[in-house]
């Protein structure tokens, strides 16, 4: 027998099969994925905005594949919002480009690998406390919720002992993470941005007033940020922003995995310790020259401000009841009202102000006949721009005593009332006292007559300013007509 070779034909097929080989490898090829960890971070900005809500900037280094890969970044807060991430390259701009990103936040917990497990065999560990062993049961769980089991044919609701599981499940992560699908024409090592919000970062103010003597006081502002977004951050560029932003509510639950696919074309649009304010849109911008660690469930306080010697002013204060205008008072008994103590700022320059104050409470302080300080009492302040004024009640005098009685009263018709009264302020002071007495009116009303002057401050509220001698006593009188 002879056997003839077709050589020619060989070849071709040969050159045919490793044409297919080459060209078609990609299709089969795995694509290469690269962890970025928190280690790879270089700079990190943070902006914490009123409301629970902060903006977070990073730039990380990762060597990446050039082509098609897959980049993991790790390290991000468990409390990210993933509808707002956006990565950017900083070594290669618009030619690198992402096509597909996803949040990943399936992460270990108890309750998660029970439902990772359900309808799967896992075992059961129990102590023999009569046999002083272990046993080892096997059951298939049927639900994480109870959790319900099946062992020897009999359905169990929850079991006593330890439930052993042979693994981590691949689709579970140890910790949240960042995942882009990219495609990379240029060079490998790259810097890029990634920037998102998330919630868990707040902060706050807190205020210290010493009072001193002749109406001096000195303010110092302390700003609290609270970090309880799951992970610490070291080195920070951390800006805070006080204002109120408008956002859309949102009622949704936290998702483990959020997808999102997109071409790159959309990808692409998205020395002083005390911090420097300026001004920022329409809200306020105190930035901190020096880079801080946030570490994770801790607060951690900043200075802000510091301002000595500033000028302010101490009122007494009546708030009267608007009510027995169209009613007769059970007579007899004084009513007796709180006296108001209100330490009045002045934000503007000449007072040794002049800065925007973030909203917060106010704690005030002032020494004792000995010298030693005392606390006197709070307030929460709203926020107070510059070259308005704000007042700080720091309680109830003690020494200053304010009554109010109803003398006569009249109904003229339904809707028609006349009324009658006289206040008195007592002064135990051995100091002369000026107080502002309040009088909270309702309705179409009219003053009669009064035996001391007064001014309307507000459509529904009158005041008189009465001196009272020290060890001494004021008493005034006046009638209002009230109609609905």
């Amino acid at each position: 027998m002879k056997c003839v070779f077709n050589f020619s034909r060989l070849n071709t097929i040969s050159l045919i099969a490793a044409f297919c080989m080459v060209c078609l490898q990609p299709l089969w090829a795995e694509t290469v994925s690269i962890e970025c960890p928190v280690e790879n971070r270089s700079a990190i900005r943070m902006t914490v905005y009123s409301g629970d809500l902060t903006m977070i900037e990073e730039t990380r280094t990762a060597e990446l594949v050039q082509g098609d890969g897959v980049l993991r970044v790790t390290g991000i807060p468990t409390t990210v919002l993933p509808e707002t991430v956006a990565i950017e390259s900083l070594s290669q701009g618009e030619a690198f480009s992402v096509y597909e990103q996803n949040y990943e936040h399936n992460i270990l917990t108890p309750q998660n690998l029970l439902e990772a497990y359900t309808g799967k065999e896992i075992k059961i560990l129990q102590w023999n406390e009569y046999q002083d062993r272990k046993e080892i049961l096997s059951a298939r769980l049927l639900s994480a919720d109870g959790p319900v089991y099946e062992i020897d044919g009999q359905i169990y609701i929850g079991y006593p002992g330890q439930k052993v599981l042979p693994g981590i499940p691949e689709a579970m992560n140890l910790k949240p993470q960042f995942i882009w699908h990219y495609q990379n024409p240029g060079k490998t090592q790259q810097d890029f941005s990634v920037s998102y919000l998330a919630r868990g970062l707040s902060w706050g103010t807190d205020y210290v007033l010493n009072i001193k003597e002749d109406q001096k006081a000195d303010l110092t502002a302390w700003v609290t940020v609270h970090n309880q977004s799951g992970v610490e951050y070291s080195g920070v560029d951390l800006t805070l922003i006080a204002g109120d932003l408008h956002r859309v509510p949102q009622n949704r639950v936290q998702p483990r995995m959020f997808k999102a696919v997109a071409y790159s074309e959309a990808m692409s649009a998205g020395a002083d310790v005390n911090f420097n304010e300026e001004s920022f849109s329409d809200y306020h911008l105190y930035h901190l020259p020096r880079h801080v660690d946030l570490d994770n469930s801790s607060s951690k306080q900043l200075n802000l401000y510091r301002m000595d010697d500033i000028q302010i002013q101490r009122i007494y204060r009546v708030e009267a009841s608007s009510g027995y205008y169209l009613q007769q008072s059970s007579g007899g008994a004084n009513s007796s009202v709180p006296v108001q103590v209100i330490y009045k700022l002045n934000n503007n320059e000449e007072s040794g102000m002049g800065q925007p104050l973030p909203a917060g409470v106010v704690r005030i302080y002032s020494k004792d006949g000995m010298g030693r300080r005392q606390y006197a009492g709070e307030d929460r302040m709203a926020q107070t721009a510059v070259d308005e004024e704000a007042e700080i009640q720091a309680g109830n005098a003690f020494d200053l005593v304010a009554e109010k009685d109803q003398t006569d009263y009249k109904q003229l018709s339904a809707k028609l009332y006349q009324t009658a009264w006289e206040i008195r302020l007592k002064n135990r002071l051995d100091r002369d006292v000026e107080v502002e007495w309040n009088e909270n009116l309702f309705g179409s009303w009219t003053v009669l007559d009064s035996s001391e002057p007064y001014e309307k401050i507000k459509s529904d509220k009158i005041r008189f300013r009465l001196k009272v001698p020290a060890k001494g006593t004021v008493t005034a009188h006046y009638r209002v007509q009230t109609g609905l």
